[in-house]
């Protein structure tokens, strides 16, 4: 996934969406990202899971999420269709590729 300059790497699991450490997440939230969402990063910012390097928050290890959408929303800033931010390399996206 790439979003304004910031790069995160992940794995379909059958449990969720495993976020790479070392993937990046804006600083910033926009106004329209939902409250639990906000508390979820709160959360791994106050474990150590998510800090701040420069401009950006940095996954200090690999993470689990419960769906694309709700990585991508924690990593965008926002509330975002992960079935779509999330590519391939090949630039295909989990919805190409029937998820």
């Amino acid at each position: 996934m790439s979003y304004k300059g910031i790069n995160a790497k992940g794995i379909l699991t059958e449990n969720g969406l495993l976020v790479m450490e070392g993937s990046e997440a804006v600083l910033n939230d926009l106004g329209s990202l939902q409250e639990s969402l906000k508390a979820k990063k709160q959360k791994l910012i106050n474990k150590g899971i998510l800090i701040r390097n420069n401009d950006v928050l940095v996954f200090t290890e690999d993470t689990l999420f419960t769906s694309p959408s709700q990585a991508a929303a924690i990593i965008a800033g926002y509330s975002v269709n992960g079935k779509i931010c999330w590519k391939t390399e090949d630039n295909r996206t989990l919805n190409d590729l029937g998820f």
